[in-house]
């Protein structure tokens, strides 16, 4: 006749909790977002997102705004 936890008993019960949360964390490590994963080159030096200036500098590049637009709002960015 089972007893316990389905004649498992109490190691077989703690086995099989452990496998399920490694489990569990084995997936969460497998599909986070891959700029904050140590070993990408965005982790490392810490470039995930585009600073002000290169924002900046694309907007003017592609003629969203004005010479004068760019020049005030980089002297901005720089006080």
């Amino acid at each position: 006749m089972m007893s316990g936890w389905l004649g498992m008993g109490l190691t077989g019960f703690f086995f099989m909790t452990f496998f399920l949360v490694a489990a569990i964390a084995l997936i969460a490590l497998a599909v986070r977002d891959p700029a904050t994963r140590p070993g990408t080159p965005e982790y490392r030096s810490g470039s995930a997102h585009e600073s002000a200036n290169d924002v900046l500098k694309a907007r003017y590049a592609r003629g969203e705004i004005e010479r004068e637009q760019y020049e005030q709002m980089q002297h901005d960015l720089a006080a």
